[in-house]
């Protein structure tokens, strides 16, 4: 669905000079209506007239005048209209390639992701480098003083 999409000011001027500004509103929704359902609007007066809102009486006039000046067509009891259609075909394929980039995308940082925390699971299961460090050379440090202190004997003070 193309929840916006741009009109080239001139081409709609052109091809709606003809018309009155009541068909040219008309028409205006009418597009509208076969943006949001994707080029597939289907030929059913009920819908039409609720989303409108229009008379149905109304909406049969302007539909004819519409179908009477080329505007558009009702084909297979849907509306079309030979512009809107090849853009909309054009919004889809560049939808459809964005999501695929995306999903790209995200298959790939999900992928880091779990590498990098398999990392860091590997990692933080060892003690690091300077806690390693610090424990020898509390040992050593310990170890030292003792030696030192058995070799060397500190004699007794007398009273």
């Amino acid at each position: 669905m193309a929840d916006m999409y741009m009109r080239n000011s001139r081409d709609w001027r052109d091809a709606t000079l003809m018309l009155s500004f009541e068909e040219k509103g008309y028409f205006d929704e009418l597009l509208n209506l076969i943006y949001i359902y994707d080029d597939h609007l289907p030929d059913n007066d009920d819908l039409i007239c609720r989303a409108m809102p229009v008379y149905k009486r109304m909406h049969l006039r302007l539909r004819q005048r519409l179908i009477d000046v080329g505007l558009i067509e009702v084909r297979d009891r849907f509306y079309f209209n030979k512009k809107a259609s090849s853009k909309i075909a054009k919004i889809n394929e560049i939808s459809e390639a964005n999501r695929l980039k995306a999903q790209s995308r995200w298959a790939k940082s999900l992928k880091k992701k779990n590498n990098s925390s398999a990392v860091v699971k590997h990692r933080t299961m060892q003690p690091p480098i300077a806690v390693k460090a610090a424990v020898m050379l509390n040992q050593k440090s310990e170890g030292d003083s003792d030696a030192l202190n058995s070799k060397t004997k500190i004699p007794k003070k007398k009273d």
